[in-house]
């Protein structure tokens, strides 16, 4: 069982875990916890619910001397989505996945592989610390990006996985009844994101002040997450939470923490509308789609597989994913639903791959897609682009027809 970061506070402040405690720690990089197990002469690489039974990659790995839990990432996904990719990756080619071996690497604890592979492997070596030292240990290797978790193990066999603490400073623009969106600073490709979590401290201070959930609207605030993925995508930061806001004090620190501990495990705020799939929409699989609108609502279905991948349908609230479409120079605003996760997309990426269908099947083209929300300016904006005053909000633009095309 694979404890977490409350969990070790919980021990620590209850004394279970004392100071001098020696633990063991090992720095993890990116990846997905697999297994690899031989089963009456068939060697299985497990994936959470995915089982790959004598897939080379597993079979290479056993013939290694490499067995048990390893981790495994690739240079094909992005560090947060690799379960999801490493999931669809095994399901999908099975024994074909020879030419995905170049964008693999593989992690091992304490255990050389017995011969050479024909992609990366990293040993993860093992150290000890006293328990006091951890969590100064965490935020010191959290500066390295490289690494996604600490993870801690217990001479009585207790095994941790400490998520690294980062922190990137922003700026609250508005909220909304899906959560804060929050610009980041530093980086102009970086879009306004949704945070829809406050930490204890934070939510503790605003309580004492008399500060309500908008009033920090307009404020600096300090966020931490565990990843970030640089470039122009929806959600930049993962587990993104805001841990403290620029002016907004509480001198009295014992206030502070007691009303920290009434209030437990901090606030969540209604989340924005996810999807209940653990894979991701992607722009690849988009553009295989078929596209129809019926005069009302648009539903792009897999040419592959007749499932759904998204529907953009009217009726678009604040905090939600909007996109602007346009057809004959009028801009009207809708919302993207989809089953699927959708949090890393590229918005360049969905509208090169997405568009020309959408223009073909329908005479619309998107203009836009983002966060849809409005500034203390009474500015609304999707993403980073602002939304004319001509622009028709929660609309649809009627059709006598329903229309419809395949792309191959």
């Amino acid at each position: 069982m694979r404890l977490k970061k409350p969990d070790w506070y919980a021990r620590r402040a209850s004394g279970e875990i004392k100071d001098n405690e020696v633990v063991r720690l090992r720095v993890l990089p990116h990846g997905c916890w697999c297994q690899i197990e031989e089963w009456e002469g068939s060697i299985i690489l497990r994936n959470g619910e995915t089982a790959a039974v004598n897939s080379n990659l597993g079979t290479l790995l056993w013939d290694a001397g490499i067995k048990g839990d390893v981790l495994i990432n690739s240079t094909n996904s992005l560090p947060q989505t690799v379960s999801r990719w490493l999931t669809w990756w095994l399901s999908a080619h099975g024994d074909n996945e020879k030419t995905n071996f170049n964008s693999i690497r593989v992690a091992v604890a304490d255990t050389l592989p017995e011969k050479e592979l024909p992609f990366e492997v990293e040993v993860l070596r093992t150290f000890t610390a006293p328990a006091s030292e951890v969590i100064n240990m965490l935020m010191s290797k959290s500066h390295d990006h490289a690494m996604s978790m600490l993870a801690v193990e217990r001479e009585n066999g207790e095994y941790f996985e400490l998520e690294p603490m980062r922190y990137v400073d922003g700026e609250v623009l508005a909220f909304t009844d899906h959560g804060y969106i929050v610009k980041t600073g530093g980086n102009s490709q970086t879009l306004p994101i949704i945070i829809s979590r406050v930490a204890r401290s934070a939510r503790a201070v605003m309580e004492l002040v008399g500060a309500e959930p908008q009033d920090i609207v307009g404020h600096k605030v300090r966020i931490q997450y565990t990843m970030n993925t640089p470039g122009h995508r929806l959600q930049a930061y993962k587990n993104a939470v805001i841990h403290s806001i620029d002016g907004i004090y509480h001198d009295n620190t014992d206030e502070v923490h007691e009303r920290m501990d009434q209030n437990g495990e901090g606030t969540r705020y209604p989340l924005p509308v996810a999807g209940t799939r653990s894979t991701l929409l992607t722009p690849s699989r988009c553009e295989r789609s078929r596209i129809t609108f019926n005069g009302t609502m648009f539903t792009a279905t897999s040419l592959d597989s007749d499932d759904l991948l998204f529907e953009i349908v009217p009726d678009v609230k604040e905090g939600q994913y909007g996109i602007i479409l346009n057809r004959y120079g009028v801009q009207t605003l809708w919302r993207i639903d989809t089953p699927y996760h959708m949090d890393v997309i590229s918005p360049a990426a969905f509208m090169k791959h997405v568009d020309d269908n959408l223009y073909h099947a329908t005479g619309f083209s998107i203009d836009g897609l983002g966060l849809y929300y409005t500034d203390t300016d009474g500015v609304s904006w999707v993403g980073d682009k602002p939304l004319s005053i001509e622009t028709i909000v929660n609309e649809s633009v009627a059709s006598t027809e329903n229309v419809n095309i395949s792309v191959a």
